[in-house]
């Protein structure tokens, strides 16, 4: 499995990381396979390997950034051979797909659609993004085995050059096993926005949403938990918390390991999910299956995941929508815990490593 694997069991960072970690819980309660995770990256400075529960764990330096694609798919060659593995699972990355082996892709996302929406930063940053993106979208292209995590992902994997002749698996990421535990009902207070702080994730948005809710309802909090505070938009959300006189009622936490995401979701009366862009967020599926609403802008599988309830939808960018979504959600009165949840078993890990294990075994036997 070639995938960015958490440092740091229990903390992954970001969503990728997190779908990652709790596929990979689903499959340690099986007893029918091997698993070898690649994790390649940027930072790494030399070769480690950490035994997993599945087999091991290795993360391998990608390199200098000159050449670091075509190195990183010879690494995944490099170590498919080296394991003899059957089948190599991509997560997000089709410009690794190997030319030798059976292989899958997940798409979590899809870069083309991001990088419309937050366009900033530097020239020559965005240049270099526009050449990643045309890279990975021709990869995505010529992939013949996919899980689409979501109908709107299937949907839009179908809509390409040669769609006749791929194969798409619908098959939702994973939430950790931990969510389904039983949970105490308790009461909620509050907003919580847990995301990356971004354009891409409306923050800006939300604060001016909060502003217009504070005016009904005055003792009302909102939580920002996530990185990116320190950027240059994580500055602007800040310095617009103080120009709205909001510092009383506007926390901002800091990124939240999966423990603490878990008591914060919780403890919440709703989640806001302002985003400009989304696949299938993890927070929405997290938020379902710990019984808490949401308040999300309509983008994405965002609709689809709240398709039997769960939360309230307002147009992208739609301020007072968004204040009104939340101001409705604040006023309903239900104790928090996994019982009173609006759906969620879908997002089992057990039925997820069941799902992609079929899917790997139907590759195998015919790529």
């Amino acid at each position: 499995m070639v995938a960015p694997f958490p440092l740091e069991r229990g903390a992954p960072h970001g969503g990728v990381e997190a779908a990652t970690e709790n596929l990979y819980s689903g499959l340690e309660v099986r007893n029918d396979l091997q698993v070898v995770g690649l994790d390649i990256r940027p930072e790494f400075t030399e070769v480690t390997v950490h035994e997993g529960r599945l087999g091991p764990i290795l993360r391998v330096p990608a390199g200098r950034a000159m050449g670091r694609v075509r190195r990183s798919k010879r690494i995944v060659e490099h170590y498919a051979q080296t394991y003899d593995v059957d089948i190599v699972h991509c997560q997000g990355a089709a410009r690794l797909l190997p030319d030798t082996r059976p292989s899958v892709l997940t798409v979590h996302g899809f870069l083309e659609r991001d990088t419309t929406f937050d366009g900033g930063g530097r020239l020559r940053r965005r240049l270099k993004m526009r050449t990643v993106v045309k890279a990975e979208v021709k990869a995505r292209f010529a992939s013949k085995n996919v899980i689409a995590i979501s109908d709107f992902s299937a949907g839009e994997l179908i809509r390409v050059p040669d769609a006749g002749s791929r194969r798409v698996f619908k098959i939702p990421n994973a939430v950790h096993p931990s969510y389904f535990e039983p949970t105490d009902p308790q009461d909620r207070s509050g907003v919580l926005f847990a995301g990356r702080i971004s354009r891409l994730k409306g923050v800006l948005e939300l604060i001016k949403a909060f502003a217009l809710v504070i005016e009904q309802m005055p003792d009302a909090r909102l939580s920002i938990a996530g990185s990116g505070l320190e950027s240059e938009y994580g500055a602007s959300c800040q310095a617009l918390v103080e120009e709205l006189q909001l510092q009383a009622a506007v926390h901002f936490e800091g990124e939240l390991g999966r423990s603490e995401l878990k008591t914060a979701i919780l403890a919440s009366q709703c989640v806001a999910i302002p985003s400009y862009v989304e696949a299938a967020p993890m927070i929405v599926a997290e938020s379902l299956v710990l019984g808490t609403p949401v308040a999300a802008s309509a983008v994405g599988a965002v609709p689809e995941m709240l398709r039997a309830g769960g939360g309230l939808l307002t147009e992208r960018g739609d301020v007072v929508g968004l204040s009104r979504s939340i101001v409705a959600l604040l006023r309903m009165a239900r104790p928090a815990g996994n019982d009173s949840g609006s759906g969620g078993e879908e997002y089992r890990p057990e039925r997820v490593a069941a799902a992609t294990v079929r899917a790997y075994r139907a590759v195998i036997e015919s790529p």
